[in-house]
């Protein structure tokens, strides 16, 4: 009893103490103002403390494709910059804020943030009808995992991300697997995080719309942090082509294979064979899957690129037509307004004159998760379930 009467004066003291704290403007908590904030117009607002700023932009680049290029913030007295856009259609938006043409940084009031390998961004998810696939609903879900390991091919301590399906913990069941691989400058978490991949699988399997399966979600880069390279090297360590024989993709490669895959099938129940494996990334990851899946039809039955770097090309034409048509599924997707839809829909073409098959999606849109999303929803039911499409080119 005595505690009873005694806690709500221990915590007005708290309440008193912090008022009575004194804070440098930039580490005041009551400078954070409300952002973002999604109306029931689905238009947002986005509000930032800088008085000291002298512009604001909102940059990002789902946001910039989605409002057609970057919008300055204005400032109040208080210096707190605002702006409200939209309405927006329903999706999840990446962006973040420039102060004074400096390198984009996270909306401090957000807590939903993609970590990055450099230029963390924060995301907001737009609801509305009709919903999007990775809206989250109140349906079965599955088990995120993480896993360290110490990579003997790289000499570096790693990481990966899997997904369980719902049930898996409870089942002895063996399962396919799929090996999903992500951007350039992002991270394993990517996929599960902005990526919504444990949302838009919870969401296929409850309307038995897809095969319960296992996600692997590795690193796909070489070195952990960025480490930019003189002008005349061209890119930093680490970016596309930029590290050992072969570039970053076959470094990669090499650790997905003699390593990330042991594990993966010594620790999981899974079923073996290419009908039950397949690999897919996006952008970076896109190129990653493509040239990993053709060099090693053995391993993977599926195989499948969004929005993709077109890197594994050369690898494409020199493969046998027959060895190519025994994959179950090639799937290539790309949006309209991305720079790399040319170089995709060229090779679905050369892939359409030789007679190979597989699935060319094109969808309205840029370089952005909203496409990426609904591409994940396109191919996850495709897998495991025989030979896959054969060849077609359609909009979503």
């Amino acid at each position: 009893m005595r505690l009873c009467h005694t806690l709500p004066a221990l915590l007005s003291g708290i309440a008193t103490l912090f008022a009575q704290q004194q804070f440098a403007p930039y580490d005041d908590p009551r400078n954070l103002p409300y952002s973002p904030e999604v109306h029931a117009d689905r238009t947002i607002t986005f509000r930032l403390f800088a008085p000291q700023a002298h512009d604001v932009l909102l940059v990002g680049p789902t946001i910039v494709a989605a409002l057609k290029g970057t919008k300055a913030l204005t400032k109040d007295e208080k210096g707190i910059w605002s702006l409200t856009v939209g309405p927006m259609d329903p999706a999840v938006y990446s962006y973040g804020f420039s102060l004074d043409g400096a390198v984009p940084i996270p909306d401090p009031a957000n807590p939903n943030v993609e970590e990055r390998r450099w230029g963390h961004t924060s995301y907001i998810e737009v609801p509305g009808d009709p919903h999007t696939p990775r809206d989250y609903r109140p349906v079965p879900h599955g088990t995120l995992h993480t896993h360290a390991y110490d990579s003997k091919s790289l000499n570096a301590a790693r990481q990966f991300v899997v997904y369980t399906p719902p049930g898996y913990e409870l089942s002895k069941a063996k399962y396919p697997v799929l090996y999903l691989l992500h951007a350039a400058t992002q991270t394993e978490e990517s996929w599960s995080r902005v990526g919504g991949a444990r949302v838009i699988l919870d969401n296929l399997l409850s309307d038995g719309k897809a095969k319960p399966m296992v996600i692997v979600m590795p690193y796909g880069h070489v070195a952990r942090q960025m480490i930019p390279a003189p002008a005349a090297q061209g890119r930093g360590r680490g970016g596309p082509g930029g590290a050992g024989p072969g570039g970053e993709a076959a470094e990669f490669e090499r650790d997905l294979l003699s390593e990330v895959i042991p594990v993966v099938e010594k620790i999981y129940r899974l079923l073996p064979g290419t009908a039950n494996r397949a690999i897919l990334g996006l952008s970076m990851g896109g190129g990653e899957a493509m040239q990993t899946g053709l060099h090693h039809p053995e391993l993977f039955g599926y195989i499948g690129a969004f929005s993709g770097v077109t890197n594994y090309r050369a690898d494409l034409e020199k493969i046998d037509h027959a060895i190519l048509n025994r994959y179950r599924l090639i799937w290539l997707g790309c949006g309209t307004d991305d720079s790399l839809y040319a170089s995709n829909k060229a090779i679905a073409d050369w892939m359409d004159t030789n007679r190979i098959r597989h699935t060319f999606i094109s969808i309205p849109g840029a370089h952005v998760w909203p496409v990426w999303h609904r591409f994940l929803a396109e191919t996850a039911p495709q897998l495991f379930n025989g030979a896959g499409a054969g060849n077609q080119g359609r909009i979503l």
